[in-house]
């Protein structure tokens, strides 16, 4: 026997919530919501039939959504921490489900650092705009104030302009 829409989202909903990521911008749209919910149960459905289908697993895969929540192990250096994966991830701009791990991950290894000894190491982490003291997005946003107090959208044209100049500037001379 088929259940009915509302029963399959409802054992949908009670079975996946804690491996499954909703945006808050979703949640409190109850139309979105629904409709967020019937899509995703409707890729799952499909992943299990293409596996009924004997298709193998990690091509079965793609169907399953981005909002789906797996356990992954990350190992990085010093650089990843401090100007590479990490300042890039907690930036404004990032997918808001990365940049909320990544908010709880440095903040896991900023606790950590400090319990070893590493308190100095702790203020070299955070959004790649406090670290260089300049937005790389195309309009900044209020956490550069943090280590620029009067950086502004004029001076962040400004630099953007600047910077584009000298690397075209640097391009042509390569050609020579």
């Amino acid at each position: 026997m088929r259940r009915s829409l509302s029963e399959r989202i409802l054992r949908f909903v009670r079975e996946i919530k804690e491996v499954f990521s909703i945006p808050p911008s979703i949640k409190n749209n109850q139309k979105l919501l629904s409709e967020y919910r019937l899509t995703a149960l409707e890729a799952f459905e499909g992943y299990q039939d293409l596996i009924k289908l004997k298709i193998e697993p990690r091509d079965a895969i793609f169907l399953i959504p981005r909002a789906i929540k797996i356990d992954i192990l990350q190992e990085y250096d010093l650089y990843n921490l401090l100007t590479g994966y990490y300042p890039l991830r907690v930036c404004q701009t990032a997918e808001e489900e990365m940049r909320r791990n990544t908010l709880r991950e440095t903040a896991q290894i900023k606790k950590a650092l400090i319990e070893k000894g590493y308190d100095w190491l702790t203020k070299f982490i955070g959004p790649k705009c406090q670290i260089i003291g300049f937005c790389l997005e195309e309009k900044s946003c209020p956490m550069i104030l943090a280590s620029v107090k009067k950086y502004n959208e004029k001076f962040h044209q400004e630099m953007k302009a600047d910077l584009k100049a000298r690397f075209e500037e640097n391009l042509k001379n390569l050609g020579r």
